[in-house]
């Protein structure tokens, strides 16, 4: 039904505009036509009689007609917008008044003489001329309203023969139409009428009219009877098998594919409710919890958590095993609520070693600061436990964490296990640069006078030439890491027997300290005077805003002479006999 009605309002609509061209170009539109034309000329034709007759005795040629009057009206606009708003043109009221054209005085023939024109221009022969001339256009506008478009004359025949129906009307109305817009086209070149005249197809264009009209309102009496709602069911169960159509035999396979996974599910389910279940209880108990269990009681005990024993406890829901962390005594407790942050740190990390480790898979791992939360005992367990899994696989660790990273350092050396450093900065304001060292604060001390070496190496060109400020800023920087170098120098030396950040006495490696001499701790104590920051610095101290890079360069010599001779002397240092 809201098809058909469109189909009606489009239709009226197309007929309206075309029986608009029809019109505009009947036989009475041409003599109406001729007629304003003929109206038009002859009141041109009067109108120019009155100006030869009035202006005859002129001196200028064509006064009164088209050229003057644009000339005139124009005066006339100027004179009452801008020279004399207040005044009526063109009378003169003063002496003093000029021509608004020659800008002069006016004298009484002047000014009679502008009379005569106005008289004229306002007359009734030229306002019939001018009634006249807007009749022809006027009637011209009209007609040019009623063009209607190759593509419109189109449209609607197709509207007619295709979606009405009628082909025949269709061929009518376009060549109704066409002639209609021939005609309209000689109308408007101001051509005589053609001899082929516009048949309008009124009477059946109003019967199809009325059809469509009835057929809208048989629809919209029977939308609600049960004869209409069976065609639809059929319309769209023939619309939806079409587009089914190139589907068919894909429908098919799907049919027996679901038909036979459904029989397989059923089978599954069937067996799953005895067999199966049992013999994936049997196999996970057989070949993984045991295994299980038995590493992560290991990895517990590498680990220091001993104290309170735990253990793995299995539990089967829906076929599926699940392991889950328990207390041996309390099996109930719940272990996060009883075990520190660092403890059930711990815990995890030996669920995921012992789960790791029973895989039998030796792909590298990475851990993210392991060692957040934990003593001093426990992370000493931890890089021991991770040093021993880089036996078999990569191991790579990222950590903030300087202590952490001496014990994995100790540990790694202890078992001769390769270990490399990298370390991300940060300059400026971007981070992410990767250097494949450790950072200041971890190296040794000859390391940082390695690093110190490279840095006067680069700026030994240009330090002569930089400003004050910048020179001294390098300096202060240079004998600062010098003086570090050499506190760290010493917790090298110390290191044989107590390493950094290390709670183990190394009493068997005492005797390589008895290699310190007096001379040593004068070149320590001079080093330190050299380089102190202290407000009362002895007369040597070495002043930032004087120092040369000779005499900064010197200062790493001293340092990395004395770091590798005392170094040699420990390693050439034997145990004493008791």
């Amino acid at each position: 039904m809201d098809r058909i009605n469109g189909q009606k309002s489009r239709l009226q609509a197309g007929i309206a505009r075309l029986k608009l061209l029809y019109e505009a170009g009947a036989e009475n539109a041409f003599t109406t036509r001729d007629e304003l034309a003929a109206t038009h000329t002859a009141k041109g034709e009067a109108a120019r009689a009155a100006s030869e007759a009035l202006f005859k005795a002129s001196p200028l040629p064509e006064v009164g007609q088209e050229a003057w009057r644009g000339l005139w009206e124009a005066a006339r606009r100027y004179a009452d917008e801008v020279a004399y708003p207040n005044k009526s043109f063109p009378a003169a009221t003063s002496d003093e008044d000029l021509c608004v054209l020659c800008q002069q005085p006016l004298r009484a023939e002047a000014v009679a003489r502008h009379q005569t024109f106005e008289s004229y221009v306002k007359g009734a022969t030229r306002a019939e001329e001018e009634a006249a001339a807007r009749a022809v256009e006027d009637a011209r506008k009209v007609a040019r309203n009623a063009a209607f478009s190759t593509d419109a004359i189109h449209q609607l025949q197709m509207l007619i023969a295709t979606e009405v129906g009628d082909a025949p009307l269709a061929e009518d109305v376009r060549r109704a139409a066409i002639v209609a817009a021939w005609r309209l086209r000689a109308l408007l070149r101001r051509q005589p009428a053609p001899v082929a005249k516009a048949i309008w197809p009124e009477a059946a264009l109003n019967s199809l009219m009325n059809d469509l009209a009835a057929r809208a309102g048989q629809l919209a009496a029977d939308q609600d009877s049960d004869a209409y709602k069976k065609l639809l069911w059929e319309f769209r169960e023939l619309k939806d098998r079409e587009a089914l159509g190139p589907l068919v035999e894909d429908i098919k396979a799907e049919i027996e594919r679901r038909k036979e996974a459904a029989a397989v599910n059923k089978a599954l389910r069937e067996t799953a409710k005895n067999s199966i279940t049992t013999k994936n209880r049997e196999l996970s108990d057989l070949l993984i919890t045991n295994a299980l269990r038995g590493r992560f009681a290991r990895e517990i005990d590498k680990l220091k958590l001993s104290r309170m024993p735990v253990e793995l406890r299995k539990t089967d829901q829906k076929a599926v095993s699940y392991f889950q962390v328990a207390l041996v005594e309390k099996p109930d407790e719940p272990v996060g609520e009883i075990f520190s942050e660092g403890e059930h740190r711990c815990v995890a990390l030996a669920a995921f070693l012992a789960e790791l480790v029973t895989s039998k898979r030796y792909s590298g791992i990475v851990f993210d600061d392991p060692m957040s939360s934990l003593d001093h005992i426990h992370r000493k367990a931890v890089a021991a436990r991770l040093v021993e899994e880089a036996a078999h696989r990569q191991v790579i660790v990222f950590t903030h964490d300087l202590t952490f990273l001496y014990e994995l350092r100790r540990e790694a050396e202890a078992h001769g296990r390769p270990i490399s450093y990298q370390t991300v900065r940060r300059r400026l304001d971007r981070p992410g640069f990767v250097e494949g060292e450790l950072p200041d604060k971890a190296k040794s001390g000859l390391q940082l006078t390695n690093a110190l070496r490279s840095e006067l190496k680069a700026a030994k060109p240009n330090y002569e030439g930089w400003n004050d400020t910048r020179r001294t800023s390098f300096a202060k920087g240079i004998l600062a890491q010098t003086r570090e170098a050499w506190e760290q120098g010493v917790a090298d030396f110390i290191r044989p027997v107590l390493g950094r950040f290390d709670n183990h006495v190394k009493v068997s490696s005492i005797y390589r300290l008895a290699v310190l001499t007096e001379d040593d701790v004068k070149t320590v104590m001079a080093a330190r005077s050299r380089l102190s920051e202290d407000l009362h610095a002895s007369a040597e101290t070495l002043n930032p805003e004087t120092v040369s890079h000779a005499d900064l360069l010197a200062e790493v010599v001293k340092l990395e002479t004395w770091l590798m001779d005392i170094a040699q002397r420990q390693k050439d240092a034997s145990v004493p006999k008791i």
